[in-house]
């Protein structure tokens, strides 16, 4: 949930679907012959819609390819600053 908050100017709300780690057997270049894992890798970027500013209640959809969790993102409009951003567990299925 967003608790009210006031505002310039309305805001996105943006969220970010990722996978858990995964590791990746690199076959050339300067990594040749690694192992490299990666952690929270985005999987989707999904606009929930605009915030003015007023309490709000979010739902996150299931999602049993979230297994990493997700990461709800506020923006300034456009390529805008980031207001906030938290880390959310992902939903029970």
């Amino acid at each position: 949930s967003l608790p009210g908050h006031p505002l310039d100017r309305a805001a996105e709300i943006l969220l970010v679907r990722y996978a858990g780690p995964r590791k990746t057997e690199v076959l050339r270049g300067e990594n040749g012959g690694r192992v490299l894992e990666n952690t929270r890798i985005a999987r989707e970027l999904r606009r929930l819609g605009a915030w003015t500013g007023e309490p709000r209640q979010l739902r996150v959809p299931a999602d049993p390819d979230a297994a990493g969790g997700y990461a709800l993102i506020l923006q300034e409009p456009g390529q805008g600053r980031i207001l906030g951003a938290a880390q959310l567990a992902p939903p029970d299925p």
